[in-house]
């Protein structure tokens, strides 16, 4: 016998369509956030203490693009953006640190 929720997992896992229209995939653990970022990119933090950008300019084509270099020794697990490309990442390392998305440098570390 199935609980509701025993019931709602299973069919989630064993839905026979998947309506997305693209998917992503070069993570090696959990994806924590995403960020919307110019010119049809896209950021994703992960459990794995990357950050990876994506070109999604094509619907069914995105692309990994490159990852920032590391910069976090935990779990990535938010993303913002700020003005003039600048994006911010938080992680279970208690740091937050601003990254220029043009060239993919750390342009600030905040403890």
């Amino acid at each position: 016998m199935f609980t509701k929720e025993k019931k709602w997992e299973r069919s989630r896992h064993e839905s026979p369509s998947d309506a997305s229209i693209q998917t992503l995939s070069g993570h090696s653990n959990w994806v924590y956030a995403l960020q919307s970022l110019a010119n049809d990119k896209l950021a994703s933090s992960s459990s794995d203490g990357t950050i990876k950008i994506w070109d999604v300019s094509v619907p069914g084509n995105g692309r990994h693009l490159y990852d920032l270099p590391p910069g976090h020794t935990q779990p990535i697990r938010s993303l913002c953006v700020l003005a003039n490309n600048l994006l911010v990442s938080g992680a279970s390392d208690n740091l937050i640190k601003i990254w220029d998305d043009t060239i993919g440098n750390i342009s600030k570390e905040l403890k």
